[in-house]
C-alpha cells in the first residue's frame, strides 16, 4: 500500500508558501500606498480641480495624515488660461482641509472644515476685453449656475463643506485694453467664516465674490449667485448676532454703572479685597511658617 502523506504532506507546505507570498505582496502594497499618498492625493485633487475649474493648477507640496483625517497643502498657484501672457491667476500659500471618513466610505466627499489661504488673486482683462477669471467653469455665464451642478452631476464625487474660512490679502488688476496697461492693486484683507457649502462650483464663486465685493473691480465679472448669496446671507446674520450680543453685554454694563453705581463700587471692592487679601497675603503667610 502506498501513502499519500508526503504528497499530502507537500500539497500543504506549498499552500503555505503561497499564502505567505500574497501576505507579502499585499504588505508591500500597503507599505506603497501609504510612501504614495501624498502623491496619489495630489494628483486626485489636480485633476478634480481641472475638472472643476478648466484651468491649471501646480501644488508645491502636501501632507496626508490618515489618522487625523486631514490634508495640508502648501503653495499651490492657479494659472491662467493660454490666452494669457500673465501666467498666474492665483497665489494660494496654504490650504487646510479636515474631512470626513466615513462619508468617504459612502462615496460623498464631506469637509468638516476648509481653512483657504488665498494670497493674491490676479484679474487680467487682456487686449480683447476677455477677463481671465470669466473662463472658469463656475462663472462662465453660457453654463449658468444651477445648470452647472446638474450637468455635471455623478462626474465627479459629491463634495460637500461644513465650514469654509477665508482669507485673502490683495487684488491685482491689470487691464490691457489700453495704450499703456493699467495696473492697480486692491489690498482686501478679508477674513470671514462661511458653512455649509453644497458643491465645489459654489465654493469657488463664493471666494471669487468674497474677494472682489469690496474692490472697485466686484462688477467686472457678472459671477452667477447660484447659491452664493444664501450663504453670505446666512454669514451676514452670524455676524451681526455675535455684535448684537457684545452690544448688548456693553450696555447693561454701563446701565448698571449709572444705575446702581454704589452695587459695582461695592462688588469691586470686594474683589480687590479678595485678590490682596485672599491670594498675595495669605500666600506669603504660608511661606513664612
Amino acid at each position: 500500500m502506498i501513502s499519500c502523506w508526503p504528497n499530502g504532506k507537500y500539497a500543504e507546505g506549498k499552500k503555505n508558501k503561497m499564502i505567505k507570498k500574497i501576505l507579502i505582496i499585499a504588505v508591500v502594497l500597503i507599505i506603497v500606498i501609504i510612501s504614495l499618498r501624498n502623491k496619489i492625493v495630489e494628483i486626485a485633487i489636480e485633476r478634480t480641480f481641472e475638472f472643476v475649474t478648466g484651468v491649471r493648477l501646480d501644488i508645491g507640496s502636501m501632507e496626508v495624515n490618515l489618522t487625523k483625517t486631514s490634508v495640508k497643502i502648501k503653495d499651490m498657484k492657479v494659472y491662467n488660461p493660454e490666452q494669457y501672457a500673465d501666467r498666474l491667476m492665483a497665489d494660494v500659500p496654504e490650504i487646510y482641509l479636515d474631512y470626513n471618513l466615513r462619508k468617504r466610505m459612502e462615496g460623498v466627499v464631506h469637509i468638516n472644515e476648509l481653512k483657504f489661504h488665498l494670497k493674491e488673486l490676479h484679474i487680467i482683462k487682456n487686449k480683447e476685453g476677455k477677463v481671465n477669471i470669466s473662463y472658469l467653469k463656475a462663472v462662465d455665464n453660457k453654463t449658468g449656475g444651477e445648470r452647472l451642478e446638474k450637468e455635471e452631476k455623478g462626474k465627479f464625487p459629491d463634495i460637500e463643506i461644513g465650514l469654509l474660512h477665508l482669507k485673502a490679502g490683495k487684488v491685482v488688476y491689470k487691464n490691457y485694453t489700453k495704450a499703456e496697461p493699467v495696473i492697480r492693486e486692491f489690498n482686501v484683507n478679508l477674513d470671514k467664516k462661511y458653512e455649509n457649502i453644497s458643491d465645489p462650483y459654489t465654493l469657488i464663486r463664493l471666494i471669487i465674490s468674497s474677494v472682489l465685493r469690496n474692490t472697485a473691480i466686484s462688477h467686472i465679472v457678472n459671477v452667477p449667485m447660484a447659491g452664493v448669496q444664501r450663504i453670505m446671507d446666512d454669514a451676514s446674520k452670524a455676524g451681526a448676532l455675535v455684535i448684537k450680543d457684545a452690544v448688548g453685554s456693553t450696555t447693561d454694563a454701563a446701565g448698571k454703572i449709572f444705575t446702581r453705581p454704589a452695587e459695582v463700587l461695592s462688588e469691586a471692592t470686594k474683589g480687590l479685597s479678595d485678590i490682596l487679601g485672599g491670594s498675595v497675603f495669605k500666600e506669603k503667610k504660608v511661606h513664612e511658617e
